[in-house]
């Protein structure tokens, strides 16, 4: 974004914009969130300046910015300028209290991540900070310290963990299929987190094709829903036909996943059509997984989709939270489309 509105200023323009903030006390969320923003200015602009306040002003440009108030109170003077607030007694106050040097200070040794449109990092901040007024616990927690700090072992360890799961469950045929059915959630509402996103982020807008792009997700998931019931009731699709439906979805999720990969890394523009053909097969892979683990050697169906369903849900309900808040601000959209592909294919030893 910054380098498209670099793009278009004319030599010697300003790129100005606010950031809410406090006036006189910093909590890390506030700290991480404003330096990550700042580094993403400074890697377009050689030029940042922040002028604190509740609301923090920040200029940046390619030429060099005025930073002596005296310069700048004549210009107002000379081109007769007149307002109630922007007045030179209060440009000097900008630019010479304490919070505008400690503001420097600040970010000259603050190492927060860069923050871009491929990896939102200050959206793991900025919800943090919302939430930290409900629980100020949160104020003092740092989770991209928390994912960050861990040794290589341990987080191998952690990625070993889900496949000895997944083999674990194949004792028990019933916690088996909730394992899948909660599976078939978390990914797809992964992927759908980060196919609206990076439609966002590619053309600018959202809210007003919210409706359709929800929507489009929604007919993926009756499709493919009604469409392996239909296939069910086939009498060439035994049981061993059946398993190879199943992978079919899975694999299916691990190349839609390196599909949304391959277009963010390469900065492809994403339109609307195409991010809702994504949503509805998306859609359509959840809702047959679905779909599969409900019919698939099972007898009574009757007995099995409350407790598949509520999987379903709460593996959604996580994938949404550590989508939003962990992987994609942490990891990006790239790196997170890449775990749910590795994911859906380890998936394969639940069939």
């Amino acid at each position: 974004f910054f380098e498209a509105c670099s793009a278009r200023l004319n030599p010697g323009g300003r790129l100005a914009l606010r950031l809410r903030s406090s006036e006189n006390l910093w909590t890390p969320h506030l700290i991480r969130r404003t330096a990550s923003i700042h580094l993403a200015l400074k890697s377009v602009f050689p030029e940042v300046l922040i002028l604190p306040g509740v609301t923090n002003i920040v200029i940046a440009s390619h030429q060099p910015i005025v930073h002596d108030p005296r310069v700048l109170a004549d210009r107002l003077r000379e081109r007769n300028i007149h307002s109630r607030l922007i007045i030179p007694e209060y440009i000097n106050y900008l630019y010479t209290n304490d919070r505008f040097y400690k503001i420097k200070e600040i970010l000259a040794v603050e190492e927060a991540p860069v923050n871009s449109d491929v990896r939102p990092i200050c959206y793991q901040y900025a919800i943090m900070i919302w939430l930290s007024k409900f629980f100020p616990i949160l104020a003092a927690m740092d989770l991209s310290g928390a994912v960050m700090s861990g040794s290589r072992s341990y987080w191998l360890l952690l990625l070993l963990c889900i496949p000895a799961l997944f083999l674990l469950s194949r004792r028990w045929p019933s916690f088996r299929r909730v394992l899948l059915a909660g599976m078939a959630g978390f990914v797809g509402m992964v992927l759908e987190t980060t196919l609206i996103l990076h439609y966002q982020v590619k053309s600018g807008v959202l809210y007003q094709d919210l409706g359709i792009l929800l929507m489009v997700f929604m007919l993926g998931l009756t499709v493919g829903s009604w469409s392996i019931k239909e296939m069910a009731k086939r009498p060439h699709c035994g049981r061993f036909v059946t398993r190879w439906m199943g992978a079919a979805m899975l694999v299916g999720f691990c190349l839609i996943n390196i599909l949304i990969a391959w277009q963010v890394d390469a900065g492809y523009q994403t339109g609307l059509p195409t991010v809702s053909f994504m949503l509805m097969v998306t859609g359509a892979l959840v809702g047959g997984l679905f779909g599969y683990v409900s019919l698939h050697r099972v007898e009574d169906q009757v007995k099995v989709v409350s407790p598949l369903y509520s999987a379903d849900l709460l593996g959604g309900c996580i994938g949404s939270v550590i989508a939003s808040l962990v992987l994609i601000p942490m990891a990006g959209l790239v790196n997170t489309a890449g775990v749910m592909a590795v994911l859906s294919i380890v998936a394969l030893i639940l069939l």
